[in-house]
């Protein structure tokens, strides 16, 4: 199956996503949200923080984070664990990193 990956600006704020469902597809809300953000490639890790009272509620499942992209970033891992029903769920997402002055990636390759 192949995975739809998101593209960024570096230095620009953006806000994840975060969305929550039980087996039958039923929104959900963990009771904890820890957010890890890191560079796929080095393993950098730029954030990791337990983020349950910072996330914005939009409704029952669905939650956001604002976050500003580092520069120096290339490919973005957005990696949640959520804990439902005293169980810990794992998600990632990969977002490519681009610079908004010349329109390339932080490593100077073409996008």
């Amino acid at each position: 199956m192949k995975q739809n990956r998101a593209t960024v600006m570096a230095g620009n704020t953006e806000a994840f996503l975060l969305e929550y469902s039980d087996i039958g597809g039923n929104p959900v809300d963990p009771t904890s949200i820890e957010l890890k953000l890191y560079e796929s490639r080095t393993g950098e890790v730029y954030f990791f923080a337990d983020v349950t009272n910072e996330v914005e509620k939009d409704s029952i499942g669905k939650y956001r984070y604002f976050y500003q992209i580092p520069e120096s970033c290339d490919n973005l891992v957005v990696e949640t664990t959520a804990i439902i029903r005293e169980k810990a769920f794992v998600d990632r997402a990969v977002a490519k990193v681009i610079n908004s002055r010349n329109m390339e990636h932080p490593n100077y390759s073409p996008k």
